[in-house]
């Protein structure tokens, strides 16, 4: 059989599967949306582009490729956080929420055809290089991203362990590009950090929101108090870039009782386009900390399941925050595996709204009290924790 035969008859298949695919959109439509489905137009644009694709493009395209390529632009089109995951993809989010991953240790968003840091993870190498919030990688190893779609902006990132990556930066307020050399590693997350100070106050960093964070933040507790009369904590949720929707309502529930609750109950309201979930505090009248003093520091790389908890408490009057504006990100994503596991579509479903019912998308949670330190990898001096020091011994 000619190539052109084999192309023709590989159409006409093409559109039967097509045709097969509109009757199953014509008998669901009530189920999904309101709108009649694509027009005869709109698919002979879309196959138009798929020919001409097939017998013009300078080198051969597989079929699986043009596939990928069309759903990875259509979720990409919709907002920074829905994307097409592959096999590769799939392990590293596995990895990201146990807590033991490699890379360079940075949570990052599409903004303008560079990578917006939303923060660099504790500890990692990114953060020792001196990578900040805020930064915009524009380059890896001396190659542009601004021709990249997200998920190859953030393949061009991952790299065996040990080996390095050349990435320039922008960054707010400075004049020239940035230029750093990275070298990835594997990374076991410690994200619960404690410390204490003068006047029985205890400091605990929560570093991600990982499946153990609410057990394990219990037990630092529990064990501090052992060893110390607690007066007041600071809890500190600067450059968490969020994690597990479920240990961000786990950690919240831990400092909440039925005096600081009400009658509202809740932690966090999730709406999507068809319904709207609560998630809701446990019935029982236990707060962890037995009601003493709590200041959280946010910042702008506060973002996510660290907004929930920061708003959460802020709404039901436990907390006092102390730092600067959030990140803003309160969209939701889920993970829907095409049939064979391997790879996945993350989806943006809905938004998360803090007990007022105040939006946290693109918004962000205020602080009760500014502070902002100075935000340079060497400043040893920590602003934003010594206004809050200072509130809690003045209490």
């Amino acid at each position: 059989m000619t190539p052109g035969l084999r192309l023709k008859n590989f159409f006409y298949i093409l559109i039967l599967i097509l045709s097969v695919g509109l009757l199953a959109c014509s008998y669901t439509r009530n189920f999904i949306s309101d709108k009649p489905e694509l027009s005869a137009i709109q698919w002979q644009r879309f196959l138009k582009a798929y020919r001409m694709i097939k017998i013009r493009y300078v080198t051969p395209v597989s079929d699986e490729t043009l596939i990928n390529n069309a759903i990875s632009g259509m979720l990409e089109g919709l907002d920074p956080y829905s994307t097409y995951l592959n096999e590769k993809d799939m392990a590293y989010i596995k990895q990201l929420t146990s807590g033991k991953y490699m890379g360079i240790g940075i949570e990052v968003m599409p903004s303008d055809g560079a990578l917006k840091v939303i923060t660099p993870i504790d500890n990692g190498p990114a953060q020792k290089a001196g990578i900040l919030s805020g930064d915009m990688i524009i380059e890896a190893n001396q190659k542009p991203l601004t021709t990249l779609s997200f998920q190859d902006m953030i393949q061009s990132l991952r790299g065996p362990i040990g080996s390095k990556i050349n990435i320039t930066v922008v960054r707010p307020h400075v004049n020239t590009p940035l230029h750093f050399t990275i070298i990835r590693s594997k990374l076991d997350t410690q994200n619960i950090k404690t410390k204490l100070y003068p006047d029985h106050i205890a400091y605990i960093r929560i570093a991600f929101f990982q499946e153990n964070t609410a057990d394990k933040l219990k037990k630092s507790i529990i064990q501090l108090q052992k060893t110390e009369n607690l007066k007041a904590v600071i809890l500190d949720l600067r450059n968490n870039p969020g994690g597990l929707l479920e240990s961000a309502v786990g950690v919240s529930d831990l400092f909440l009782n039925y005096h600081h609750l009400g009658s509202n109950h809740l932690i966090v309201s999730i709406k999507s386009r068809e319904n709207k979930t609560d998630y809701t505090a446990n019935k029982n009248d236990i707060d962890i900390l037995h009601n003493i003093p709590i200041v959280i520091l946010i910042n702008k790389g506060t973002a996510s399941a660290a907004e929930i908890v920061a708003g959460a408490l802020h709404d039901h009057h436990r907390v006092t925050l102390v730092g600067s504006q959030t990140f803003g990100k309160g969209s939701v994503q889920t993970i829907i595996p095409f049939d064979d596991k391997k790879s996945a579509i993350k989806l943006t479903i809905a938004l998360y709204y803090t007990p007022n019912n105040q939006l946290i998308n693109h918004i962000g949670i205020s602080p009760d009290i500014e502070a902002k330190s100075v935000n340079t990898p060497n400043d040893k001096t920590d602003i934003v924790l010594s206004k809050a020091l200072k509130i809690l011994e003045n209490n």
